[in-house]
């Protein structure tokens, strides 16, 4: 239970917790004080101020003045009353003695309670017996006249200033004690009262400044390029969700200087694989041509055999910058793919009955094997059919050698995530498994010598990957069961008649 309740203090927000701890530190004392405040209305209420008259004298300025004001007023309403009862006077009556005032009481005229003492006073007070009502209290006297004009009871009384209890002595040792007693329960109260509002200041202080502290040790590691911790917070208030947005922030950095990282080693790659790409047939079209000026190549039949070989190696030059340009232009966006829904099944079919023969010539023949049932998707039928291009022009360059294999091409839906699976597969060399995810990356190679330039420029895989993520769309790599490679193409299904 007490975890619950701090739980739930945590979880406060700091706005309702200042509002708590400044009513806190106001209502606390005041509790404090009114408690005190009826304990020694209790004592003068309801005790019998006789008996405790030590209490009485302890400030007599103020209780005894209280005493009186508060009899004289109960006093006068049971005379009021249709039936007034002289026990329930009585009561009054003996407070208003203990502090010194003599008093008689009448009805019809006869005198049917008096205090002992001083009747010659009384009397002569009595003798204003016409008189209605006078209450006189001044520097020196208290007199006190009441007559009901209802039920034909009277009260007299009178007495000196100050109010003292009647018969009292020095001043005893139970008075000393009763002082002290006092001083200490105030003095009690007003350490309890400073505790209480040092706690409650150093619990709000320090729930607030801890977090301020967590926040600027963050801000300084992160300064310093230090993002490897962990921003630690507990509370879950406005400096608490604070705490996790900077947090997050912090991860967000770090990802994305992981990602840069990446990416600039990517960008030293594509530099690097550029310029060895271009380098190679740069140098044999500087050996072909030397050849040729340098009389190496003397009869027509060479010469031509140079200059083919010059062309060849400007055609893969060519081509190498069409796709580094192609593939730039995906990777910012700037080609504008026109889509439109089409059957999947039907699409590979028409591209097998077109593409198929041309594979079959290159030892690579096409196995389609299709869903049962129908399956929409919508895609950019040349860009798409791209992709399908480069996977197969990558198995052809990693084809087995002397050897009759083939590729097949098989469609399945994945009712989960309400997408087509497009499984194309060989059962060429393969990859291994540590260079699976690294296929998609701009010219990699598994030729780990990169020497087969005009075989492929190592950025198919890459087109691949751009176009299949701009149709809202993921691509993996597998390894095909008993040898071989496996991309995985997921696609979105839609309906029929969306376009």
């Amino acid at each position: 239970m007490n975890y619950m309740k701090i739980k739930e203090w945590i979880n406060v927000s700091i706005r309702m917790k200042l509002l708590i701890a400044h009513m806190m530190t106001i209502i606390f004392p005041v509790c404090i004080i009114f408690m005190i405040l009826m304990g020694v209305w209790g004592i003068l209420r309801i005790g019998n101020p006789v008996q405790h008259r030590d209490w009485v004298t302890l400030l007599p300025s103020f209780i005894n003045s209280t005493v009186i004001d508060l009899s004289n007023f109960y006093l006068r309403k049971d005379l009021l009353e249709a039936k007034p009862s002289l026990d329930h006077m009585r009561h009054h009556l003996v407070l208003l003695e203990a502090e010194g005032i003599d008093f008689i009481v009448t009805k019809d005229g006869k005198i049917v309670y008096e205090t002992g003492k001083k009747k010659n006073r009384l009397n002569q007070v009595y003798e204003y017996g016409n008189v209605t009502e006078i209450l006189e209290w001044s520097n020196d006297k208290y007199r006190f006249v009441y007559h009901s004009p209802y039920n034909g009871w009277g009260v007299v009384g009178t007495g000196t200033i100050p109010f003292l209890a009647k018969d009292e002595g020095d001043e005893s040792t139970e008075k000393y004690i009763m002082e002290a007693v006092i001083g200490l329960v105030l003095m009690g109260a007003l350490i309890v009262i400073f505790w209480f509002g040092y706690y409650v200041s150093k619990r709000m202080s320090d729930s607030i400044l801890d977090q301020l502290e967590n926040l600027q040790a963050a801000a300084r590691s992160i300064k310093q390029g230090d993002l490897d911790f962990t921003l630690e917070y507990v509370e879950n208030d406005e400096l608490g969700q604070t705490c996790a947005v900077f947090d997050d922030m912090r991860n967000q950095l770090k990802a994305n200087i992981v990602e840069r990282n990446i990416q600039e080693e990517q960008r030293k790659q594509l530099l690097a694989g550029i310029s060895h790409d271009l380098a190679t047939p740069l140098t044999s079209i500087k050996g072909f041509s030397s050849g040729i000026l340098d009389g190496i190549a003397k009869t027509p039949e060479k010469q031509r055999h140079y200059v083919k070989m010059i062309q060849s190696m400007a055609l893969t030059m060519e081509n190498l910058v069409e796709t580094l340009r192609s593939y730039s232009k995906l990777d910012m966006g700037e080609v504008t793919l026109n889509c439109y829904v089409v059957e999947i099944n039907e699409y590979f079919h028409d591209f097998v009955n077109e593409k198929g023969p041309m594979y079959e010539e290159r030892h690579l023949p096409i196995r389609f094997h299709g869903s049962p049932e129908p399956i929409y998707v919508s895609i950019d039928s040349i860009q798409f059919g791209r992709v399908i291009t480069n996977i197969l022009e990558n198995s052809i360059k990693y084809n087995r050698e002397n050897l009759q294999n083939f590729i097949d091409v098989m469609l399945s839906m994945s009712t989960m995530r309400n997408t087509v699976i497009i499984d194309i597969a060989d059962h060429g060399y393969g990859v291994a498994d540590s260079d699976l995810n690294k296929i998609f990356t701009v010219f990699y190679r598994g030729d780990k010598s990169r020497t087969a330039v005009a075989s492929g420029s190592g950025i198919g895989l890459a087109v691949v990957k751009q176009i299949v993520h701009a149709l809202n769309g993921s691509v993996q790599a597998l390894k095909t069961l008993g040898g071989g490679l496996t991309i995985r193409i997921e696609l979105p299904i839609q309906n029929k008649g969306d376009n």
